[in-house]
This record gives structure tokens, sequence and C-alpha cells, in this order.
């Protein structure tokens, strides 16, 4: 009796793990209600990346949880999402400098003269005086500083300067400098010191006029010599590096106005989209009030006074139409944003506002393993948890499309248990009932 049960709960069990078992080996492109065509030429690639369409976030159910990639035999390749960035070049730009002139030190280059005087009465007055050997060192004044004075600085990052000399006078050059920057110029920050500035003038002509130092961003820049004069300069050049920024994905979307005209509804086509900023277009309408945005994950009912759920973000802005703000989010996933005044009163509008929203782009990663063509297939309310892998970066990788996407009735979804829970719990109470009578059976036996 004991081994009879034994066996049906090892069945049990068998049955149940191998209907979990088919929530990803069942799968095929026909389950998911958009597909597309992906393309690549490479033969030999054996990863593939391409970026994700704005079509895929609002198609799935699930915050892409609910994405795969299937090759032309219909197995579901390994795949993985990364935001996607993109390189911005760095920019070279002339800014406005000021020279800072030093008068030059005249104990450096002065001559002596004695004036001996006798008068009628015999006495004698000498008189010693100095002067400059040559009489332009005096009227001439070196530049031993350039500050750099230019609004653009105070918004970008630099990690290079470029000089351009005065090349009037074909003689040789040389300065040792260093670069200081500054917020309020009372206290200066070092950024590299003893950086040689040369052109030397031969058979050809040797310069090294480039100083590279990690980016910084700062208001003011200052160029400062150890004594040689830097008036030579003409022309200052700064270069901004490259920057790595995050692409992002836009949706303008149509709102709606209650009936009362408290509420505006801005629904998100169906879809969970991880916003991180969205602008309000009221048009032609003369807009000035307080507003309080409310974000929900799931979309509420336009005739409602008030939604019944809780928002999963709230905040308060002030919009206007001559300068609408940006408003920053959390990046939360949203599928409903409702936009109202604090109080509650009447919104005061003819007509409800556009809506833009913009949200990170993702880059797809695949393994291009089996045969073309691999297809990208989104949208399955079943497929609840993420199945991303890793894929190394430094696999050879080719450059992808993807085609514009088919829409389609999806197949009822292959797994039985995740199509009716209750079947689940009724296998593990059963289960659970067996385990126990089992247990009983054996207490009775000792």
């Amino acid at each position: 009796m004991f081994a009879i049960r034994t066996s049906q709960v090892i069945l049990l069990f068998t049955f149940l793990f191998s209907q979990l078992a088919t929530a990803e080996t069942d799968l095929s492109p026909a389950y998911f209600s958009q597909t597309a065509a992906i393309t690549f030429n490479a033969p030999k690639a054996v990863a593939v990346n391409v970026r994700l369409p704005p079509w895929t976030y609002l198609a799935s159910n699930n915050r892409l949880a609910d994405l795969r990639v299937f090759n032309a035999e219909g197995v579901a390749v390994a795949h993985q999402l990364s935001a996607l960035l993109e390189n911005i070049p760095g920019a070279e730009f002339s800014v406005d400098a000021i020279s800072i002139p030093v008068d030059a030190d005249i104990n450096e280059v002065v001559g002596h003269s004695t004036d001996i005087r006798l008068d009628n009465k015999g006495t004698v007055a000498i008189h010693m005086s100095e002067y400059p050997a040559d009489p332009k060192a005096t009227t001439q004044s070196k530049i031993t500083q350039w500050l750099l004075d230019d609004p653009k600085l105070s918004s970008t990052a630099i990690n290079n300067f470029r000089f351009e000399l005065d090349e009037a006078h074909k003689t040789d050059f040389e300065a040792e400098v260093t670069v200081e920057s500054s917020e309020d110029l009372r206290s200066w920050q070092p950024q590299v010191s003893n950086q040689k500035l040369l052109v030397y003038y031969g058979s050809h002509r040797l310069a090294q006029l480039n100083i590279t130092f990690p980016a910084t961003q700062s208001r003011y820049w200052r160029i400062r010599s150890n004594g040689a004069d830097l008036g030579r300069i003409s022309k200052i050049y700064v270069n901004s590096p490259v920057q790595v920024t995050q692409v992002n994905e836009s949706l303008t979307v149509d709102c709606q106005m209650t009936p009362t005209k408290e509420r505006i509804i801005c629904p998100l086509n169906g879809a969970q989209i991880p916003i991180t900023s969205l602008k309000f277009d009221f048009g032609n309408q003369r807009v000035a009030f307080n507003a309080m945005i409310r974000t929900y994950q799931r979309s509420t009912q336009l005739e409602e006074k008030t939604s019944k759920q809780r928002p999963s973000q709230e905040l308060n802005s002030i919009l206007t139409s001559s300068e609408t703000p940006i408003i920053i989010l959390n990046g939360l996933p949203i599928s409903e944003l409702e936009l109202m005044t604090p109080k509650g009163d009447q919104l005061g509008l003819s007509s409800a506002p556009k809506l833009t929203v913009q949200w990170p782009a993702q880059q797809l990663r695949f393994l291009a393993h089996g045969s073309t063509p691999f297809i990208l297939a989104v949208g399955a309310d079943q497929l609840m948890n993420q199945s991303e892998q890793f894929i190394d970066a430094k696999l050879p990788t080719a450059t992808g499309t993807i085609a514009e996407p088919i829409r389609q009735e999806p197949q009822a979804f292959p797994v039985l248990l995740k199509k009716r829970p209750w079947l689940l719990w009724l296998l593990l109470g059963t289960a659970v009932l067996i385990l126990g009578s089992m247990a009983i059976t054996l207490l009775k036996e000792r």
C-alpha cells in the first residue's frame, strides 16, 4: 500500500513539473500578438544587435518579459536586453580669452652712468643714475597669463587646449605652463602643471601646442606660465570629450477630459512603459495653473471621479502655455497618467492637451543559432518572467534591422497550468493530502 501511494505521488509531481517545463519548450511565434522578421548581412556572425522599435514597447503585455526571438525552426534562441547608448563625438571651439600683462623687471636690463659737477665755490656733486640698457625694455610688457572667460565653458566639460601662435616672426617659442580652473575667480584648482608648449624652426617646423587633461567642467580657466612670455598666443581652442548618452524613445498621445472637466486622462495605448520624462502641449490655449500629476501602472476609468487604485507616482508642477516644462519621472512603468488641480477643481481648459513621453531605448542582442530568418515576437499574456541570458560582448557581432510588425490573433497559450492556475492549486492540495495520508499510514504500521 505504501509503495502504491509513493508511486502516485511521484507520478503526480512528474506531471506537475512536466507541465511547468513546457512553458518555454512549446513556444512558437503563433502564440504572440505581433511578430517581425529580423535581417542581417553577416553569415559568420555569432550574435546580432538590433534596436527595439517603438511598437515593441506598446505590444508588450509585461514590460518586455514577453519578448522572444525564434529561428526558422521555431526554436527560441538566447537573447539579452540592455540600454541603448550612443557616443556623441567631442567638438572643438574657440573661446574668448583675456591676456594678463606683466611689466618687465627693469633690474635685469639696466646700465649705470655717473655725473660729476663742480660749482664756482669748489663744491663737487657726484650724481649716479641707472638707465635701461635697451630703451624698449621698459615700454614692453610680457603676458604670463591668459584668462578664459566664455559662457560656453560653464555648460561644457573640456579635456584639451590647443593654441595658435602669431607666426609673423619665425622665431622659436618655448614656455612651461599650468592650467587651472575656478568657479568664482577667487580660488583656483590646478588641473595640470609643468606642461611644455614649444615651436622650433629649422629644416622643418616642430610644434607642441596641445595640453590634455581629465575632462572637467568649470566657469573660468587660467593658463599661467612660469615667467615665459605667452604674448605670441593668438587663439585658444578647447575640445569637449566624447560623451556616452542614453538614447530615448518617445510617444505622443491625445489625452481625454472627463465630462466634469476636473481631470484629464492620458492613456498610453494599454502598454506599461518606464517613463522618464513627459511634456504637455496645450496648443493655442492660454494656460497657467498649478497641476497635480498622478501615474498609474494600470488603466483607470475615464468616468470615475477619482481612481480606485493608488497612483505609483504623484507630483506637483506649474504648467504654462508660454513655457511648458519637461517633467522628470523616476522610470517606473506607467500605463496611464492623470492630470488635475491639487484641490480637484475644474481645470478651465477648452480641450485636452497632447502628451509626449520619453523612456530609455533598449538594444536587443541574440545568438544567431539555427537557420534564418529570425523572428521577433512580442505580446503574450502568460509570459510574466524575464528569460534573458548573458551574451558575451566579445563574440563576432552583426547589426540587424527589424521589419514592420505583423499583427495576428495569438493562439491559446500551450501551458495548461499557466492557463488554469486553479488546477495547479488542486494538484498541490492533492499532493499534500496524499503525503499526509502516507504519514498517518506509517504511524499506524509502527
